[in-house]
């Protein structure tokens, strides 16, 4: 097993590493000047759940600090965009237990940086505070716009003022749309439902231009590999003491199911893996018994035990993985799960014995042999283990080492302990993206 730890060890130090440069590594993106021109550089990106009040650039290894009112906007190449502009907006909470009781009135005017979420003939963006989340329309270059919304407790009911809906509501009647889409207008959730209709707006013009970002979203895929199965416990019977198995490497393949999350760029993923996989294990162990009462009267009984234990299995995994440098094409992940599989009932290690005994009784020459099998360390149908690994990621192409941690199997007391441990390399294929 010190080949394995040896894998193991090497592998986590390669991936720390790359932890540490991916943490601090910014990312290729732009800037715009208050004169109009575009800046290339690398920013900080921090995957600002809320937005960012300055950014750091660099150009030409200097490091500059960048307010909304320093520049036009900015972006990261292939993820986002922000866009820097004075608005108001309305201050009046939304969530929480300390809304007012009755609408408030309000505002705040600021220049910020606001989130491009689509841009079109009408762009929408997004203002995501410490508070709350606002969004702005803005048809064509005309003034950016608060679609408002608030909300109030008036006798320990919640109330809510949903302007927003007919803020949309006319600019669908100014394209001849309201009739069609009214009851999608006024149903509409002031956290979900805004995108589609603003996508639908634009769809009219033919110029839908949603902004690629880090949407939660699902993957689903094939995979193949080998399996190593390992067998750290020794088997002990009537006619065999501390029988070892031997490892053994099978196929391995399935599908795959991932579920990507919105945090830092997609980097945090749950996934559900359902697998084929088998083990066939053999071992030999050879033991000698001695007994010498007098140079007239002793015996030698060699005993050879064929050690072997054979099973298929269905697996399950849920797992979820961590990618440390999302931004970039190549990317290393580390990955955490817990698997369950179903194998065969009445599953034994067998043990296909023989036995030669030689030596002399009371003068006369003893030598007999005999064979036979017993059935060892009965196992259950189902194991369970924790597990862990690191892959790269190209693409549609991911290239994986797995290990699961040796687990007791054993169904009864005799033996007390029967472990099972993995350890594998997979290809997998992404399908659906």
């Amino acid at each position: 097993m010190s080949h394995i730890k040896r894998t193991i060890t090497l592998s986590v130090l390669i991936l720390i590493s790359q932890a540490i440069c991916a943490s601090s590594k910014p990312l290729p993106g732009y800037y715009i000047t208050n004169s109009g021109d575009s800046v290339h550089c690398n920013i900080e990106f921090e995957d600002w759940y809320k937005n960012p009040a300055s950014i750091q650039a660099k150009v030409n290894n200097e490091t500059r600090t960048l307010k909304a009112s320093d520049i036009k906007g900015f972006g990261v190449f292939e993820y986002t965009d922000y866009r820097s502009a004075t608005v108001t907006y309305h201050t009046n909470p939304i969530n929480g237990t300390e809304l007012p009781g009755k609408f408030s009135d309000s505002t705040m005017t600021k220049t910020v940086f606001l989130k491009t979420l689509i841009k079109g003939t009408y762009s929408l963006y997004e203002l995501n505070l410490t508070e709350r989340r606002y969004y702005f329309v803005q048809k064509n270059d005309g003034d950016i716009s608060e679609l408002l919304y608030r909300v109030c407790v008036v006798l320990g009911e919640i109330k809510e003022d949903r302007q927003y809906a007919n803020t949309l509501a006319g600019l669908f009647m100014e394209e001849d749309m309201l009739d069609r889409y009214k009851g999608k207008i006024y149903g509409a959730s002031y956290n979900s439902d805004i995108i589609s209709l603003i996508n639908i707006l634009n769809g009219k013009h033919g110029d839908v231009k949603t902004k690629k970002a880090a949407t939660a979203r699902w993957q689903a895929g094939v995979f193949a590999g080998g399996m190593m199965h390992f067998f750290p416990t020794n088997v002990n019977g009537y006619n065999t003491r501390n029988g070892k198995l031997n490892s053994s490497t099978a196929f391995s393949g399935g599908v795959n199911l991932l579920y990507l999350t919105t945090g830092h760029l997609n980097a945090f993923k749950v996934g559900l893996s359902l697998s084929y996989d088998s083990y066939n294990s053999t071992g030999l162990r050879v033991d000698a018994v001695y007994d010498k009462a007098d140079p007239n009267d002793w015996f030698v009984t060699t005993r050879t035990s064929h050690l072997s234990v054979t099973n298929k299995m269905f697996m399950a995994n849920l797992y979820a993985t961590y990618t440390l440098n999302p931004g970039d094409r190549i990317k290393f992940y580390l990955k955490a799960g817990l698997s369950w599989g179903i194998g065969k009932s009445n599953t034994f290690v067998i043990n296909n014995f023989s036995a030669v005994t030689k030596g002399f009784n009371s003068g006369n020459v003893i030598n007999t042999n005999g064979h036979g099998t017993e059935a060892l360390a009965p196992i259950g149908t189902e194991l369970i283990n924790p597990n862990g690994g690191a892959g790269i990621e190209m693409d549609r192409h991911k290239l994986e080492f797995s290990y699961y941690y040796p687990m007791d199997a054993a169904t009864s007391n005799d033996p007390a302990v029967f472990k099972i441990g993995m350890a594998g390399i997979f290809y997998y294929f992404t399908i659906l993206k």
